[in-house]
C-alpha cells in the first residue's frame, strides 16, 4: 500500500499547463449577459419587492382617520389625542378611545366597525389614538394595553368601564356601546 505522498498524480509539464490554461481562458466564450448580470437582476428583484412591501405597510396620512377617509359622527378628527380625550371627558359624555396603528389589518377592521356603529350613538365621543403618532405617547400612562387594536369605553367622568383588544365584531361593539350609554359597566 502506498503512502499519501507516494501516489502519482498526472501533471503536465509546467510550461504546457500554463500555456494550456491560458489558451483555454482565451478561447472560453464570454459569459452570457444574464449570467454576468445575475447579481444585478437579483438585487433589482429584491428592491422591487421591498418597495411593494413598504408601500403596503406605509401608514395612511395622520389626517385620514378611517379607511375611505370618513370619520364617524362624534369623532375627534385626528387632532392631538391627549387634547381630544381631555376635551371629551370635560364635555361630560361617554367616550370611546381606540388605540391602533395604520399598518395593522385588524386595526382597520376595528376602525370600520366603529365607523359603522358610532352614528347610532351620537352621545358618544370618539377619540382616536394612533400608536404610530408620537402625540399619543402621553396616553400610554393613562391606559394599560399590550396589543392593538384596543378599545376603551369610558364613563362620562373618564373612568374605564371596559376594554376590548383585537378585532371587535359589530354586535360585540354595539353591546359595549349600549352598556356605555345605558350607564352599565
Amino acid at each position: 500500500m502506498k503512502r499519501e505522498d507516494e501516489f502519482e498524480t498526472p501533471h503536465a509539464p509546467e510550461e504546457t499547463r500554463d500555456a494550456a490554461t491560458e489558451e483555454a481562458a482565451e478561447s472560453a466564450p464570454a459569459p452570457a449577459p444574464f449570467a454576468r448580470n445575475r447579481l444585478f437582476v437579483g438585487v433589482a428583484i429584491l428592491a422591487v419587492f421591498a418597495v411593494i412591501i413598504g408601500v403596503r405597510l406605509m401608514d395612511r396620512p395622520a389626517d385620514v382617520p378611517f379607511a375611505g377617509g370618513q370619520a364617524p359622527a362624534g369623532a375627534s378628527a385626528t387632532v392631538d389625542p391627549v387634547a381630544a380625550l381631555d376635551e371629551a371627558i370635560a364635555a361630560g359624555g361617554p367616550v370611546v378611545v381606540l388605540f391602533h396603528s395604520g399598518a395593522c389589518p385588524s386595526c382597520v377592521a376595528t376602525q370600520e366597525a366603529v365607523a359603522g356603529a358610532l352614528p347610532e350613538y351620537p352621545e358618544v365621543t370618539y377619540v382616536e389614538a394612533r400608536t404610530d403618532d408620537p402625540r399619543t405617547s402621553p396616553l400610554y400612562t393613562r391606559f394599560s394595553f399590550q396589543f392593538v387594536p384596543t378599545l376603551f369605553f369610558l364613563s362620562p367622568g373618564g373612568e374605564v368601564l371596559s376594554q376590548h383588544s383585537g378585532v371587535v365584531a359589530p354586535d360585540v361593539l354595539r353591546s359595549q356601546l349600549d352598556a356605555l350609554v345605558g350607564g352599565e359597566g
